[in-house]
């Protein structure tokens, strides 16, 4: 049995309905009108040769290491060469504004958030059963047996039972806020007394705590989480205006 493979616009917005996705695409476009507006507003422009290395760039890093492949990346995503450069012209203008926007911003809101960003590096294992926890909780404490056996007696995730529960390292803004307590424990490697929250009895192994401190994958993450903040206002803003 063949299908029609010819591919129009409206089956293309169709689909979009379909799986919902029109929400998306309406704050993708307004964010780029936005980003257009904003920069033209503060005269921010991109020169030929930042574009043109921004290309060169985007080129080596998703592997177009020849005219052929890159026109054939250009046919599959159906873009000619002019919107191609309006693409990689738009990333430009919205890496710069937001440079502007945020002077000074990223580092006040570290500073008001700094406990946020505060990182412990741990093993967990999650437990039915409060007894048993605290149970194993006291056999580690007393060397009977090593966390790293409880996990692998006790965790069903092939996974995480291979890495014997290690979970790595944590922000405090990303962990369970049943469980934020453990950054109060000021000895460490130890095994901590076991936490009830939702999910079960959590047997944590605390190995190490890592006080916060501005470094780029943090500074990006900030900046990155205030670009959308800002971009959003300003789109509700407009959307405000144009209802009133």
């Amino acid at each position: 049995m063949s299908i029609d493979t010819n591919i129009t616009t409206k089956d293309i917005l169709e689909q979009l309905k379909i799986s919902r996705k029109i929400p998306e695409i309406i704050e993708q476009i307004l964010t780029r009108r936005i980003v257009i507006a904003e920069a033209e507003k503060l005269g921010i422009k991109v020169e030929i040769p930042e574009l043109q290395e921004a290309a060169d760039l985007f080129r080596a890093k998703n592997r177009l290491i020849s005219a052929r492949i890159t026109e054939k990346w250009l046919e599959i995503n159906q873009l000619s060469l002019d919107e191609f450069e309006a693409i990689i012209h738009l990333e430009l203008l919205s890496n710069k504004l937001r440079q502007i926007v945020l002077i000074d911003k990223v580092e006040q809101y570290f500073y008001q958030h700094q406990l946020d960003f505060d990182r412990v590096v741990i093993s967990e294992v999650i437990l039915a059963n409060k007894e048993l926890a605290t149970e194993l909780y006291y056999a580690i404490r007393e060397g009977e047996i090593s966390f790293q056996d409880v996990a692998i007696k006790y965790i069903t995730d092939p996974e995480l039972k291979r890495k014997g529960g290690y979970l790595g390292q944590i922000k405090r803004k990303d962990l369970n806020a049943g469980l934020r307590s453990i950054f109060s424990v000021t000895t460490y490697p130890q095994v901590i007394k076991p936490i009830a929250t939702a999910q079960g009895f959590h047997l944590i192994w605390l190995e190490e705590k890592i006080d916060a401190k501005l470094e780029s994958d943090i500074y990006e993450e900030i900046q990155s989480q205030l670009f959308t903040e800002f971009l959003r206002e300003k789109i509700a803003s407009s959307m405000t205006s144009t209802d009133s």
